[in-house]
């Protein structure tokens, strides 16, 4: 039973977050087959959904925060694969308070989804309740996040590559010697690998100078 709750959930979760990941970081897109590509499709419209989807998929966004264009693209994709599924959706909007994010989660698991997304969060603020998510048999997603507890599928893209590839193209366009401003805020895993990367080139690289950073 399990087994087949996993398939009906990855079927759900991967459109959208390969969708976001794609938004975030262009690279070639995997080489998959013709029944991949039936299973990871979008199920709105026409498409035929498979058997085992045909019970729809009780799911549960928790989400740190519910701004910016990249939210918009992710939840876009997201009330389409749930609505084609035949499925519900409820959105747990943490309003970027961790600690309310920790009752979203717990929130959700007493309704008795069948799916847990959980997008930017933090294992130190909600490592129990994700806990509590898999020991009750619900399959749990993150994105962006840094929980890597057994059970939890993670996605997320290259986020130090992200830094890097920036400044070794800004090196090279101004010779190796720029300054540079830094926006980063800090608690939310990706920003957080990719000022890491950040601070690692400036080290590695004298001629580039952080002149200021700044985020709020």
């Amino acid at each position: 039973m399990k087994s087949r709750t996993l398939l009906r959930a990855a079927a759900l979760v991967l459109p959208a977050a390969l969708l976001l990941t794609a938004c975030s970081e262009q690279s070639a897109a995997p080489e998959t087959t013709d029944t991949e590509i039936e299973i990871l499709g979008n199920f709105t419209g026409d498409a035929t959904v498979p058997e085992v989807l045909e019970d729809g998929l009780d799911v549960a966004l928790v989400t740190r925060i519910t701004t910016g264009s990249w939210y918009e693209t992710y939840v876009a994709a997201l009330e389409a694969e749930v609505e084609g599924l035949g499925g519900s959706l409820q959105i747990l909007d943490s309003n970027n308070d961790l600690a309310k994010m920790a009752s979203n989660v717990d929130t959700a698991i007493n309704s008795g989804v069948d799916v847990l997304l959980i997008n930017n969060g933090t294992e130190e603020a909600l490592g129990e309740s994700v806990q509590k998510a898999l020991d009750a048999g619900i399959v749990v997603a993150t994105y962006d996040s840094d929980i890597t507890r057994d059970g939890v599928s993670s996605i997320d893209q290259n986020d130090a590559a992200l830094a890097t590839n920036g400044l070794t193209v800004l090196a090279e366009d101004f010779d190796g010697d720029a300054g540079v401003v830094v926006l980063s805020v800090a608690g939310f895993a990706p920003l957080d690998r990719r000022l890491d990367a950040v601070d690692e080139f400036v080290a590695e690289n004298s001629g580039i100078e952080i002149v200021t950073q700044t985020g709020t």
